[in-house]
């Protein structure tokens, strides 16, 4: 078997449909399936050699093997990022490699799941997405010709100027026929391709040989590139780990996966392919040994429908631990000019007040959970929150009757009483403490240190505690209703 290999480079924005969206969202994958690779060359095909035995076996039968086009970068084809591969939330460089032998000690909170594509080249790991744009879109009235006032849809594409790497397997007789196809460069690919979409051309193709794995490692990952389909004992599709340990013939010791589904709409049909359960690209298997076929499983994919891009895997060795991270990430240069007015007040100045109010609600939230209700009534609290939210909170609690101040004085947060945790001195004490702790928060930078940037105004403490107050009652509220609840049903 023979490999051709090839590259698209889009010189317009291309629209392929996934299957997420909305009534006025059309989204788009990261990738070309090789299913649209596959429908260009039938075209070419029929328009150069019309409909012919040699048409079905080509295009329909699966003698010809169209795997999927992921992005390239610097002539590599990155793919979909092992899901045992971990990212560092904070710090972007470190990553770390899940295994149940591993017994570093570290914090899987600090780590998130890297959604995209990989390169990795020894203990060394590269990272590089697809760019996406979004356009605006007029619905069109076809009858009357003309655009509909008021509704507006939107399409996400791939940006132009990207490279797409793919391959096609198959005998070097069928290749040398493929590669005639290719000679027309230009091609038009994906969704609304009589629009402004779709425009790519073939940059280069290049029949090779197909290369055989030496894995012979004890630790050998098997890694799916692109979704994989198997059917279980009923013949329905499944993505449990045990079917496919019976597809291969070999044991499954870890398994890190993502299920999904997928579906299609063959345009020439005008109709649905049925809708199967996937594993989807990314999901890795650590393997006790390798199948006794896992050179016919490279060559020819696992599982259905292999010759549309699906079923495409690899048999890979990981490194215990990625030392580094290729590319760095570049520092984002400021712009050397104002934020216009109404930036900086209208939206800035919103989201500044809008990290202060959640973090006096989370606060005051956190603070109402330590309170013993026990000695407290509904009424009272209610009364208390209908004083929070005026300006002159502490005059108003003064106004409360002897019983009240009592009850007050014998309900607890920790060891102070609410009474005292409630006088002037304390509580702005308490909320400029929150405050500050709250300005001296941020990833990248301090939030005061914004706050001086883009000259951002100071939340009024006065508003700060209103906001702190009336969540510290309203929780208190909801709490005592709900241990009320809870005695009404004993």
């Amino acid at each position: 078997m023979k490999s051709l290999k090839y590259s698209i480079k889009l010189t317009a924005p291309t629209i392929i449909s996934g299957i997420a969206g909305d009534s006025v969202t059309n989204s788009c994958l990261s990738y070309i399936p090789g299913t649209t690779i596959l429908g260009m060359l039938a075209t070419r095909y029929l328009k150069k050699y019309k409909t012919d035995t040699e048409f079905e076996r080509l295009f329909l039968r699966g003698a010809l093997l169209f795997r999927n086009l992921y992005i390239q970068k610097e002539g590599n084809r990155y793919s979909p990022c092992p899901k045992n591969i971990l990212q560092n939330k904070k710090d972007k460089n470190i990553f770390h490699i899940l295994s149940q032998e591993n017994d570093e000690d570290i914090d899987l909170l600090d780590y998130n799941e890297v959604n995209g594509y990989s390169y990795i080249i020894g203990e060394s790991i590269d990272l590089h997405n697809p760019e996406f744009c979004i356009n605006f879109h007029h619905q069109r009235n076809y009858e009357k010709g003309i655009p509909e006032e008021n509704v507006v849809f939107n399409y996400e594409a791939l940006e132009p100027n990207q490279i797409f790497n793919g391959e096609i397997i198959g005998e070097e007789e069928d290749l040398q026929l493929i590669s005639a196809l290719l000679e027309e460069k230009e091609v038009r690919i994906g969704k609304s391709k009589t629009a402004q979409y779709g425009n790519a051309e073939i940059i280069s193709y290049k029949i090779e040989d197909f290369p055989l794995s030496e894995t012979t490692s004890n630790s050998t990952y098997l890694y799916c590139v692109s979704d994989l389909i198997i059917f279980n004992q009923f013949g329905f599709s499944s993505s449990s780990v045990e079917d496919l340990e019976k597809l291969l013939g070999a044991k499954i010791s870890e398994a890190y996966t993502e299920s999904s589904r997928t579906e299609s709409v063959v345009m020439a049909w005008k109709a649905k392919k049925p809708s199967y359960n996937t594993l989807k690209a990314g999901s890795i298997f650590l393997l006790e040994s390798l199948p006794k076929n896992y050179q016919d499983i490279l060559i020819y994919g696992l599982g259905e429908r292999t010759w549309e891009g699906f079923g495409e895997v690899q048999f890979i060795t990981l490194p215990l631990k990625l030392s580094n991270y290729v590319k760095k990430s570049t520092p984002i240069t400021k712009p050397q000019y104002e934020i216009p007015p109404f930036i900086r007040k209208n939206i800035l100045q919103k989201i500044y007040e809008n990290q202060i109010y959640n973090g006096l609600k989370d606060r005051a939230i956190k603070k109402a959970t330590n309170v013993d209700c026990s000695r407290l009534s509904k009424s009272l609290v209610a009364k208390l929150e209908i004083f929070a939210s005026q300006s002159d909170f502490y005059a108003m609690m003064q106004m409360l009757n002897n019983t009240a101040l009592n009850k007050l004085k014998k309900v607890y947060i920790g060891y102070d009483t609410l009474y005292d945790f409630l006088q002037e001195s304390n509580l702005d004490k308490e909320i400029k403490d929150i405050l500050r702790d709250i300005e001296n928060q941020g990833r990248e930078k301090k939030l005061s240190e914004l706050i001086q940037e883009f000259y951002l105004e100071n939340t009024e403490f006065e508003k700060a505690r209103k906001e702190y107050l009336v969540n510290f009652f309203w929780f208190l509220r909801k709490k005592l209703a709900g241990e009320t609840k809870k005695e009404e049903n004993k």
